[in-house]
């Protein structure tokens, strides 16, 4: 579907919107009693586009490109999946694995992405640059196991500094293939743009386990990141070229 401004756009071009009325007085300002040339509707659609694209491209990162290996089996750090390296750190055995339906843990019928005992995760931008978060599905990795996250606590690192915090409370479904829903889906507070990295820390709040849980998933990460807008300088530079071409077809 095309957006309000894409529309006016094509119907500047077309000059469907020049036949109304306060539009026709707006021309007149312009040039006094003249019809507005193709190269001027040209233009003006040039600015109406470039006003109206997209400045962010979302993607969801889904770890489906990567092979999947036992839940609690050897793993490794860093993890690149959808432009995007996860990295283990702070303790635990340091390593992050793939899983998938085969493990014989938590289940959503494709691969994600788990926590090998305390190990906190951190998520850049392969190359460098910013991102926002806009939501996850996130479990436990067992269904009634002491050290397991009851809990996702994530921080957003911003690029101007400072940090932003938010915390996802888990149910207890980890049933496996066949079962109940084992992931849960999580939308971030809209605090979490323009981020540098974010630190994923599965926690385990219950009453005598509290600490850094050593089991956790995560999968379809939604982000979104910066794109290049066309310049507007550009724009206005291709619309003056057609009116100067359309000026010497007229003389």
């Amino acid at each position: 579907m095309l957006s309000r401004s894409h529309s006016i756009a094509l119907a500047l071009a077309s000059g469907s919107i020049l036949a109304r009325p306060h539009v026709r007085e707006l021309t007149r300002c312009i040039r006094p009693e003249v019809a507005l040339p193709f190269g001027y509707r040209f233009l003006f659609a040039l600015l109406a586009l470039g006003m109206s694209v997209s400045s962010a491209r979302a993607s969801v990162i889904d770890f489906n490109e990567i092979a999947s290996a036992p839940c609690l089996g050897s793993g490794a750090s860093p993890i690149t999946s959808d432009g995007f390296q996860f990295t283990a750190t702070a303790g635990g055995f340091g390593s992050l694995t793939i899983c998938d339906d085969s493990s014989g843990y938590a289940s959503n019928g494709s691969n994600f992405l788990t926590e090998v005992f305390n190990s906190t995760i951190t998520m850049t931008a392969e190359g460098g640059g910013t991102f926002s978060l806009n939501s996850l599905d996130a479990t436990r990795l067992h269904q009634g196991f002491d050290f397991d996250a009851t809990e996702w606590r994530i921080t957003g690192h911003l690029s101007g500094g400072g940090t932003v915090t938010t915390t996802f409370q888990l149910d207890d479904v980890a049933d496996g293939v066949g079962g109940a829903d084992d992931f849960q889906n999580f939308i971030f507070p809209n605090t979490f743009v323009d981020l540098t990295s974010a630190t994923f820390v599965g926690w385990d709040a219950e009453a005598g386990q509290q600490g850094q849980a050593a089991y956790g998933a995560l999968d379809n990460i939604v982000v979104n990141q910066p794109v290049p807008e066309p310049s507007t300088g550009l724009l206005v530079f291709a619309g003056l070229l057609v009116l100067a071409g359309s000026h010497r077809a007229r003389t």
